[in-house]
C-alpha cells in the first residue's frame, strides 16, 4: 500500500518520512484482472513544508508476492499560510510537526 511521503531533502530520492499499511485492513487488490482503485484517507498530516511525492508498494506481507512499486507518484507540495513558527517554515527546519499539550509541574 502506499508507504511512505519522500522529502526532497537528503539524497536525490529523497528521505522517506512516514509509513502506512493495508496489511491488517480487508482491501483486496490483484485479486482478478481489471482495473482497482485505492484510497488512503487521513484526516489530519502535519508534514513540514515543502515538495513531497508517494511511493506505493503493492505487495503482500514479508515481501512475499511483489505486485508493483509506483515511486514519484502524486507529487505535491506543502505550504503553510496563516500561521506562524517561532524559527519560520522553512523545509531544513522539521519535517513533521505535531500539536501537542505541555505541562509544567512545580514541586
Amino acid at each position: 500500500m502506499v508507504r511512505s511521503a519522500k522529502s526532497p531533502l537528503g539524497e536525490p530520492g529523497g528521505i522517506p518520512v512516514f509509513h502506512f499499511c493495508a496489511y491488517d485492513y480487508p482491501v483486496e487488490i490483484f485479486k482478478g484482472s481489471g482495473t482497482t482503485t485505492v484510497t488512503c484517507q487521513m484526516p489530519r498530516l502535519n508534514l513540514g513544508v515543502g515538495q513531497y511525492s508517494l511511493t506505493a508498494y503493492f505487495t503482500e506481507p514479508s515481501g512475499r508476492e511483489q505486485y508493483q512499486i509506483l515511486e514519484g507518484i502524486c507529487q505535491f507540495l506543502v505550504v503553510i499560510l496563516n500561521k506562524t513558527g517561532l524559527f519560520g517554515w522553512r523545509p531544513e527546519v522539521c519535517t513533521y510537526h505535531e500539536e501537542v499539550e505541555w505541562i509544567a509541574l512545580s514541586k
